[in-house]
């Protein structure tokens, strides 16, 4: 048993005697020592096997049926090596398996008044294909009852239940369901484990995608002329291949699969190309100018391009034939991945380069990638290059050459595949094997990763042979001048060799003369369009601020921390702080989105009403959204939240579980696997009762797309305004029917309120060139904001703290907050009301549905749209 993965009541019919097999054939004596079919201990639950030892074709045995004599025998792994060149071992007939149930009986037969001993794994072998099959339509999956042999003890005391089970080197579609019974004989440690995690409840985790075959990574032969095919399965690593027959009914239905695989093959060795050979081929087109297409390639098989996606394909194929490396820094949602894939296309196709291709992207966005690529350019080798040392083995042995139909062992020069799509982190811990392969370009996603040249990624990337290098990036400019040089220097060592020079040509750009000259620079570099000039038929967005006033509790904590670190705070201007003042700032931060991110606040009991009504009224931010909601879910509109806290998360979580139920929201955070992320977006998008989608800021702010919601409430905003910009375009982008509207929620007088001040003004040109404030000045500023207010609010000032309290720990410990709860030191969140005379913002149900009502909206924003806070200079580079 390699792991469980479902438990069912049993079907009436798996008692009938007249399914039980009569006989199943006894494996070789030595195949105890071999990864066969007999059972073995490797995981409960369904993870990646993270071996980095050699591997082979060895390593996946399977079962061998001779038609000559009938019988069917486990072929152990010396078989399977010997198979992979046509000579198939003969074993001996084995004994049948009634001798393993006599002396099974007779050990039963002396211990029947004791416990069922557990039976070593290694000596009960099952063989999944001599058990009778039926389908399960309702399960999505191939679901083969399997009838235990009858035995004294195993009939009992019955279990009603029976497991799924997946066997130790068998694919899913040969999973079996296993009477308890039995289960208990061959796997208990696994059937308690799995009882542990999941109770008594009725459970099939075995997705359907995993028994359909996405692609055939290798063929041999065995017994003459039969073939067996190495197969990837949907939604699985590579070391989750198996090789299959192409009997099997799977592969039989897979038959595209199979001649897409002899295709890429035969392909392959019939070029065999050098690397002189593609020089020949570049030369012959170097001599004369392309022409513009007019009109999309035919292969292009996807859809239409948009015109600006058309303009973009022959600006890249234009800068490729000058060897002129370029950034596409097109506004995030309008296409640049399908830019890039026709590009790509076009190489192989129109200019016939033999040479792959190497795009790096985030993980998050690798299955968009490749999604891409199989709808416009299904011609396309395309191979994904990540997982564990042993996947990334596999594929190497498998994806990276080609075998001579007469010699097997003999491999191509050529590499197979034309596109190798992996992540940052594959090239840093592969880059032996990847730096070795002569790259015809470079693709880098999100390109502005490699704005920092200290970084190892950059280093080890120009470490690497390759003829053009294209970055795609929606936010090419972040904060500095230095970061613009170091995306130059890398596409042009050669132009900008010195950041030095650089920097002080263009340290003044107050001056038109200097921007103007700054633009000539960049322009021969970089290609952006925005959404408002390129894609007028998507609907505007607007941004909307919403101020909120701290409850209560969020005030006494706020200055509770403040005063707890007068020692800190009154060496502002000093300078030597700067991290114990970013510690007090992140607290503070918690402080103004929730209470219950400081440790003690959280009630320990109460009733679900309760603790429900106490989780909304603590947080200021939490009473908006409840209200908000509220209106949003009436009105049909859907929402994503983010956030950059998971802590915080985890609370708005809660709230949602009690107040509209687990299946109205879901949720993705940097802890999602790619997996889980791509099919709770699937969910989300084609199931309209779920309304709400919480998402964290950073790790959610790449590769996912959710145009079907049209709100965004960024729940606290980021110190670098560019990441909420990325997460707001998750929903602006193609495919957005609605006008979406952005509700960014802000802590007024708070250290939120400067940091969003702060995050504004790197937007605009003079501070997103040159970033003279120094952060320390910056840090010191956030913390004084709004602390005279609040202060002047409690009738506290600062300077009256005991010198007692100075210089302790900036967060409150949980003995001391759970004393305050006791106590009611925590402040009344019933009746949260402000000192008279003192203005507060107060948000009523009219106030509220004003906010909410999109009736006059124009379709210029509130003013905080990136079209007039970005860098003008940006909207105009062609």
């Amino acid at each position: 048993v390699d792991r469980i993965l479902g438990r069912r009541l049993q079907n009436d019919s798996i008692s009938s005697p007249s399914n039980i097999p009569e006989a199943t054939p006894e494996l070789p004596s030595n195949a105890h020592q071999h990864n066969s079919l007999m059972v073995g201990v490797e995981h409960a639950s369904h993870t990646k096997k993270e071996d980095d030892n050699n591997l082979d074709e060895k390593s996946t045995p399977y079962v061998n049926t001779s038609e000559q004599s009938g019988e069917k025998y486990a072929i152990s792994e010396d078989v399977n090596a010997a198979t992979s060149t046509g000579e198939v071992e003969k074993f001996s007939k084995p004994a049948p398996m009634e001798r393993f149930d006599h002396e099974r009986k007779s050990h039963n037969a002396e211990s029947s008044n004791s416990k069922l001993p557990e039976v070593n794994d290694a000596h009960i072998p099952i063989d999944p294909s001599d058990i009778d099959t039926v389908t399960n339509p309702t399960a999505g999956i191939l679901n083969l009852d399997v009838i235990p042999p009858e035995s004294p003890s195993l009939n009992k005391n019955l279990s009603p239940y029976e497991f799924l089970v997946k066997w130790v080197g068998k694919s899913h579609i040969h999973n079996s369901w296993v009477s308890e019974p039995q289960l208990k004989v061959l796997a208990k440690r696994k059937l308690d484990n799995f009882k542990a995690k999941y109770g008594n409840a009725i459970i099939n985790i075995c997705q359907e995608q995993w028994i359909h075959p996405q692609r055939i990574i290798g063929l041999r032969k065995f017994n003459g002329d039969k073939k067996e095919v190495l197969v990837k399965w949907c939604g699985l690593p590579y070391d989750e291949c198996t090789w299959e027959t192409l009997e099997e009914s799977a592969i039989a239905n897979a038959a595209h699969l199979v001649t897409k695989f002899e295709k890429h093959e035969t392909g392959t060795v019939a070029v065999d190309a050098t690397d002189d050979d593609f020089q020949k081929v570049k030369v012959k087109h170097e001599l004369g100018e392309i022409a513009c297409l007019d009109e999309q390639p035919k292969e292009l098989k996807g859809g239409s391009l948009f015109p600006h996606q058309l303009e973009a394909l022959n600006w890249l194929r234009k800068c490729w034939h000058k060897s002129k490396n370029v950034i596409l820094a097109d506004e995030m949602g309008l296409g640049k991945t399908v830019s890039a894939c026709a590009f790509i296309s076009s190489l192989y196709m129109e200019f016939k380069v033999n040479l792959p291709c190497l795009v790096l992207v985030p993980l998050s966005t690798m299955p968009n990638w490749m999604a891409e690529f199989a709808s416009w350019a299904p011609h396309l080798n395309v191979v994904e290059y990540h997982g564990s040392a042993k996947a990334r083995a596999i594929i190497r042995q498998h994806e990276w050459h080609a075998s001579y139909p007469d010699m097997p062992q003999k491999r191509t020069k050529k590499h197979k595949f034309n596109v190798i799509l992996t992540t940052y982190e594959m090239v840093i811990a592969d880059s032996n094997h990847l730096r070795g392969v002569p790259w015809e370009v470079l693709v880098v996603d999100e390109g502005h990763r490699l704005k920092n040249s200290g970084s190892k990624l950059f280093s080890l990337l120009n470490m690497f042979s390759f003829q053009h290098r294209v970055l795609l990036t929606g936010t090419p400019l972040q904060n500095n001048l230095g970061e613009l040089y170091n995306l130059l220097n890398f596409l042009q060592p050669a132009s900008f060799p010195s950041l030095l020079s650089f920097e002080q040509k263009f340290n003044d750009l107050t001056s038109a003369e200097k921007v103007e000259e700054l633009k000539k620079l960049v322009a021969p570099h970089m290609l952006r369009r925005l959404k408002k000039d390129a894609m007028q038929n998507i609907p505007p967005k607007t941004e909307r601020m919403v101020p909120v006033e701290l409850s209560s509790i969020q005030a006494e904590y706020y200055r509770a921390m403040l005063t707890k670190n007068y020692q800190i705070l009154r060496n502002i201007g000093k300078g030597g702080y700067q991290q114990s003042m970013l510690n007090i700032v992140m607290q503070l931060r918690k402080i103004c989105n929730h209470p219950y991110l400081i440790p003690g606040t959280e009630p320990d009991s109460g009733s679900v009403e309760f603790l429900q009504e106490m989780r909304i009224k603590a947080s200021a931010k939490l009473t908006l959204l409840h209200s908000m909601l509220k209106i949003l879910k009436k009105q049909g509109h859907r929402v994503l939240i983010f956030s950059q806290m998971t802590r915080l998360l985890d609370i708005l979580e809660d709230y949602l579980t009690v107040e509209y139920g687990s299946a109205s929201f879901e949720r993705v955070d940097g802890s999602v696997s790619v997996a889980e992320r791509q099919a709770s977006i699937a969910r989300f998008n084609q199931d309209k009762d779920r309304f709400v989608f919480l998402l964290s800021t950073r790790s959610c702010g790449l590769g996912i797309n959710l145009a079907t919601a049209d709100t965004v409430i960024i729940y606290d905003s980021d110190f670098n305004p560019h990441a909420d910009i990325q997460a707001m375009n998750r929903a602006h982008r193609i495919g957005q029917s609605n006008r979406l509207l952005v509700y960014r929620l802000v802590v007024r007088a708070s250290v939120e309120e400067r940091i969003l001040q702060l995050a504004k003004k790197k937007l605009m040109l003079d501070q997103l060139f040159v970033n003279k404030a120094e952060s320390q000045k910056e840090v010191e500023d956030i913390l004084r904001w709004g602390t005279e207010e609040l202060f002047n609010d409690s009738g506290e000032p600062v300077a009256k703290v005991s010198a007692e309290n100075s210089g302790k720990a900036d967060v409150l410990t949980v003995p001391e907050t759970k004393h305050r709860k006791k106590v009611g030191g925590l402040g009344d969140v019933y009746r949260d009301r402000c000192t008279d005379g003192y203005t507060r913002t107060i948000w009523d149900e009219n106030a509220i549905l004003k906010l909410l009502d999109r009736s006059n909206i124009d379709t210029v924003t509130d003013g905080h749209a990136e079209a007039e806070t970005e860098c003008e200079m940006l909207g105009s580079v062609k």
